[in-house]
Order: structure tokens, then C-alpha cells, then sequence
């Protein structure tokens, strides 16, 4: 059989050649190639990332979606469409309408549901006074509107989860924050609750970040800013309402639903001298104090450093609030509620928080501080509790921190006998007659009380006009000193002794003694060292400091203030050079003249014994309060 009569026989068919079949495959791959091309033509035409411009708007378009990215209209108010060049508007670029300085109002229509806005997009707009923000925003990013000057209102949606970091900071006029009523607000229309809350955050709304508010709302046109938080809101950042001091109240919608704040930070509303530590008493407005919602739901573990610094309004007496504090609450911060005016009462319920220096710190009308232990269940099985007779603090407490109560009102407050330790200056600056009690003291006929760790110690009563002109005196018995239970060391001077009372000379009260603390010399008990802070805030002129004191602490006088011809005598009573010389050699701190305010040379330091020009000169160069004090023999 020929090779001719294999081919036919197989089938019937003709085989093609090798080279015939390349010829094929290779038009197929063209044919494919084509068409990927034109596909990818017809995606690149469909998805086009080049810049774009219609109405003033700089746009790009991505996967068929508009993202604004810059505005070059002529108009003051300006409305940014749900869609532009027939492509809905889904986010708004960084910086996009940054430092613009003639636009007035803008206006957001997007119903996009997760529409963004890129950081910095609206920050530094001089002229910017209203905006509305589409109710698809989950986040207003860091810087959005920082630095807006003008910026008076906001309008945003209950979707807000996050304002970011700086979102809103140094926007001094900013008034009103409206929810808007698409999204379940009351929108600006609604006048009356308007009224009752001018600035209502997001249902939605979980985290306020850093510095989100930082240096805004103190415009005298914004107020008693009277602001609404829902109770979603789990954390408040670091300064996040700083400086904010045209706020008056800050409430929770109202007392029945859980709220859910965990974390409020570092100084997150230091200086809001406006705001009042209970709820809104605007007609009409029925919410709560943030604070003491938290604290009383049990959610709020921490409170910053310094968090309530300086929120210094005082209202009356009535008008201020009992903190109650329970086991989930971990730590309040140092400084958390300095200079506080408007706490009355501070409760411990079972719980021991880990409390920072100077944590009440001149809380001027924080007058009582209670500990309350449990004791059984309630008939609905609620946890009962009794106030403590041994303690005003947890008895787990050893040690209580440094400046913790200085300048508070304290009356009757309790040190328990499990305290060991009490930090500088923890309970200096009181006046009031009772401010501490010695829990298991023994009282003795003079009317000293001496503990198992500190004392009580009564000073000789002073004197006091009871007319500017009278020669009569009304005597005052109720100064004396902190001490350590043996009565060698003094932690705080607690009294009101101070320029304008004097004291028994003998038999005789002559106003010629007026200011001269002398209540020291001659005590029958061995006093060696005075702590920090002793005799800070006291108002007198003179004070003689005996032979027997041989260590003396830091910020000793702190808080006196010295100007034009005020002086300040302070006469060391040691005699020999060997004395003067161990106080230099460092039992006498360097800053125990530290945190007196003088605005000249208002301190004469008085040396007795009649000592060397080289122990005056050391002297003279030994105090960090350099330029405001002279060393001199007696």
C-alpha cells in the first residue's frame, strides 16, 4: 500500500502539517489579544483616573466613582452634588478645600452609604462658617476642619463612629453640632431641643479622639455650651475638649440606658472653667452628668492625667456633685481633678483605685471623702453597702500619694490605722477645724491625739480683731499640725493663722504681732523635720523655725504669692556654723523655698548665731528661687 492509500484509509481525512497548525494557533492568539485590548480600553474608558473638572469641581473617577479633589468655583456657598459628571460623589480628597478663604457654607448631597473625607480636606478655611455632612460619613478624619475660625455649625449623620485626632481643633466659634433628621436627629429645625442641647453627638459615635476639639468653643458668642453624648461613646482621647471653657454641661440622653465609656484620657477637658459637674438644668432637658453616669454604670475604668484639670467653676453648694466611685474604676490620674470646684463628696464603694499624685488637688469644696464597705445583698440581690467608721479610703491603702488632697475643704476625714506612709504636701493647705481624724487615737488632756502611725498636735490658740478697730480679740483654738506618731516630723500645718491675727506674748495681745508664726519655738515635743509642702498656701510674714529642726523639704511655702513691698522673714534659730553647714550638706532641700510666687527680692532669710560671711554667701546662692530672696545674720 502507497503512503497516499495509509492517508485515505485513516479515517477518510488529511492531516494537516505541523507548520499549517502553528498558522492557526497563532491567529487564535491574535484574535485573543485583540480582544483583551479592547476590553481593557473599554475598563481604562469606564475607570479613568485622570482629573476632570465640572462646576468648579476638580474630580477623578475611579471604579465609576467621584472623589472631589479640588474646589476652583467662585461661589461662598458651595453645594457638592450626589453626582457629578453623571458618577456618584463617594469621598472628598485630603486637602481638597484646605486654606480656602472665601467660601462660607458647604453643603455635602451624597447618599453614599460610606462616604469618606480625607484629612486636612476642609482645615484652615478662614471663612467657613456652616457645614452639612452627608449621612453615609462614618469618620471625620484627623484635621478635617482644624483651624476653621468661622466654623459655627455642623450638621452630620447618626452614622458617625470616629471623629479623629485634631478633627475640629481651634475652631473657637464652633456653637452647634446638629444630627441630621434623615438619619434619626433632630436636625437644626427643631428650636426647642436646640435650646435644651446645642451640641448633640452621633448615636453611632464610639471614639472622640486626641486634641478632637482641642482650643475650641471659647468664643464669648458660644456660651454655656450645653453638649448631648450617646451611649455608644467608649472613649474620649487626650485633650480632646482642652481648653473648650464656654462648655457649661455635658449629659447623657438620660438615666436608664447603660452607657458604654470605658476610657476618658489625659487632660481630655482641661480648663473647661464652664462646666458644671451635674446635669443640664435647662428647662426641658432631662439627662444626666456624663461622670457620674459612667462611674455609676460601672463601665469607666480610667480617668487620665489631669483629665477635669482646671474645671474650676464653683455654683452653690447644692448645685454640687457626689462622685461615686466602684471597683471598675482601675485609676484616677495625677491631677485628675485639680482646681475642681464643683465636687462636694467623694465615695469608695469596695474598691481601691489606684489614685495619683495630687489627684484632688485644690478641690476647694470637696469637703467630704467616705469609704463604703459591703455588707450583704439587697432584697432585689444588689450588693449592700455601709460607710466605714475606720477608714475614708480603701483599708488596703498604705500609702497615700503625694499632694492627693492639698487646698480641699476637708472636714472629718478619716486616716485609718492601715496607713503607713503620707506623700508630701497629701494633706497640706487645709483650714477647717476637724479636717482629719486619727482613727484609734488616744486623746490626751491638751487635746492631742496620737495614732498608731500619726499624730494630732494642737498649737497655743492665736488672736484675732474683731473689728479693724476694736481692741478686743476673739481667740481661735483650732490649729495644729500633722505629725508622725512619735511627733518628730510635721507633714502639714492644717489652720487659718495669717496676717491679720497675732499672738500671746505673755499675758499681753498686741497687733504689733501680727503675722509672726512663733507657735513653734518651745514645743515640749521633739520636732526634727519638716516635709514638703507643711506650710503651703498659709498667709503669714514671719516664721521662726527652732534649733531642733534639722530637715526641711521641698516646696516648704508653696503657694505664697509676694509683690511690690510684701516680705517674707523665715529666721533659722541654730546658733553654731557646724548647724548651718549640715543643712547645706543637704538636709535642707533646695527647693524649700520653691512654688512662693515673688516678684522681686521679697524673702529675707535670717540666720541667728551671728555666722560667717562664707555661710551667708552660701546661703545666697543655695536656693533654686535665685533673685528673689537674701540670706542675713539675725
Amino acid at each position: 500500500m502507497t503512503d497516499l492509500e495509509m492517508s485515505k484509509s485513516e479515517g477518510g481525512k488529511k492531516k494537516l502539517s505541523t507548520r499549517k497548525k502553528a498558522t492557526i494557533i497563532m491567529a487564535v492568539i491574535l484574535v485573543v489579544a485583540i480582544i483583551a485590548v479592547a476590553v481593557a480600553l473599554i475598563v481604562v474608558s469606564e475607570f479613568n483616573v485622570s482629573h476632570k473638572e465640572e462646576g468648579g469641581f476638580v474630580y477623578s473617577l475611579s471604579r465609576g466613582q467621584a472623589t472631589i479633589l479640588e474646589y476652583t468655583g467662585e461661589d461662598v456657598d458651595v453645594v457638592i452634588p450626589a453626582q457629578i459628571g453623571g458618577r456618584p460623589v463617594v469621598a472628598i480628597a485630603e486637602k481638597a478645600f484646605y486654606k480656602n478663604g472665601e467660601i462660607n457654607s458647604i453643603t455635602i448631597q451624597s447618599d453614599a452609604d460610606n462616604f469618606t473625607i480625607g484629612a486636612q480636606a476642609f482645615s484652615d478655611m478662614d471663612m467657613l462658617v456652616s457645614v452639612v455632612l452627608p449621612d453615609g460619613l462614618k469618620t471625620i478624619p484627623a484635621r478635617a476642619f482644624s483651624g476653621c475660625d468661622s466654623l459655627t455649625e455642623v450638621t452630620m449623620g447618626n452614622g458617625v463612629e470616629t471623629i479623629e485626632e485634631y478633627a475640629f481643633s481651634e475652631c473657637p466659634t464652633l456653637a452647634n453640632i446638629y444630627i441630621s433628621a434623615t438619619s434619626g436627629g433632630k436636625g437644626k429645625a427643631d428650636s426647642d431641643y436646640n435650646t435644651q442641647y446645642n451640641m448633640t453627638m452621633p448615636s453611632s459615635l464610639k471614639t472622640i479622639g486626641n486634641f478632637a476639639f482641642y482650643q475650641s468653643i471659647t468664643a464669648s458668642a458660644a456660651s454655656t455650651r450645653k453638649i448631648l453624648f450617646n451611649a455608644a461613646l467608649t472613649a474620649i482621647g487626650q485633650s480632646a475638649f482642652d481648653g473648650c471653657n464656654r462648655i457649661a454641661f455635658i449629659d447623657y440622653a438620660d438615666a436608664d440606658t447603660a452607657v458604654s465609656l470605658t476610657e476618658i484620657g489625659n487632660n481630655a477637658f482641661y480648663g473647661c472653667t464652664s462646666l458644671r459637674f451635674t446635669k443640664n438644668t435647662t428647662a426641658g432637658a432631662s439627662g444626666v452628668f456624663f461622670l457620674t453616669k459612667a462611674l455609676e454604670d460601672r463601665v469607666l475604668e480610667s480617668i487620665g492625667d489631669g483629665a477635669f484639670d482646671g474645671c474650676s467653676y464653683s455654683g452653690t453648694s447644692s448645685s454640687r456633685a457626689t462622685l461615686k466611685i466602684y471597683e471598675d474604676t482601675e485609676s484616677i490620674g495625677d491631677y485628675a481633678f485639680r482646681n475642681v470646684n464643683n465636687i462636694k463628696e467623694v465615695q469608695f464603694y469596695a474598691c481601691n483605685p489606684e489614685l495619683g499624685e495630687g489627684a484632688f488637688y485644690g478641690a476647694s469644696n470637696l469637703a467630704t471623702v467616705k469609704y463604703y464597705a459591703e455588707d450583704g445583698t439587697n432584697e432585689d440581690g444588689s450588693v449592700k453597702y455601709s460607710e466605714s467608721s475606720e477608714t475614708s479610703l480603701s483599708p488596703s491603702l498604705t500609702s497615700i500619694p503625694s499632694l492627693l488632697f492639698y487646698g480641699t475643704g476637708l472636714s472629718g476625714f478619716k486616716l485609718g490605722t492601715t496607713v503607713t506612709a503620707i506623700g508630701d504636701g497629701a494633706f497640706s493647705a487645709l483650714t477647717k477645724e476637724g479636717a482629719i481624724t486619727i482613727v484609734g487615737g488616744t486623746t490626751d488632756e491638751l487635746g492631742n491625739v496620737t495614732g498608731e502611725h500619726f499624730a494630732i498636735y494642737k498649737l497655743a490658740p492665736y488672736y484675732t480683731k474683731e473689728t479693724s478697730s476694736s481692741v478686743l480679740y476673739t481667740e481661735s483654738n483650732n490649729h495644729y499640725l500633722l505629725m508622725s506618731a512619735d511627733k518628730t516630723v510635721i507633714y502639714g500645718y492644717i489652720g487659718a493663722f495669717s496676717d491679720s491675727a497675732t499672738y500671746k506674748h505673755g499675758e499681753t495681745t498686741a497687733q504689733s504681732h501680727a503675722g509672726q508664726f512663733t507657735f513653734l519655738q518651745n514645743l515640749d515635743i521633739n520636732i526634727t523635720a519638716i516635709r514638703g509642702y507643711a506650710f503651703a498656701e498659709t498667709d503669714f510674714a514671719y516664721i521662726w523655725l527652732p534649733e531642733k529642726l534639722t530637715t526641711f523639704g521641698a516646696n516648704v511655702f508653696n503657694g505664697k504669692e509676694l509683690s511690690g513691698d510684701d516680705m517674707f522673714y523665715v529666721t533659722f534659730e541654730g546658733k553654731t556654723a557646724e548647724y548651718y553647714n549640715t543643712l547645706l550638706s543637704g538636709n535642707l532641700s533646695e527647693e524649700f523655698l520653691s512654688g512662693i510666687d515673688a516678684d522681686g527680692e521679697n524673702i529675707m532669710i535670717r540666720l541667728s548665731g551671728g555666722q560667717s560671711a562664707e555661710i551667708l554667701n552660701s546661703f545666697n546662692s543655695y536656693f533654686t528661687l535665685t533673685g528673689h530672696y537674701t540670706s542675713t545674720n539675725l
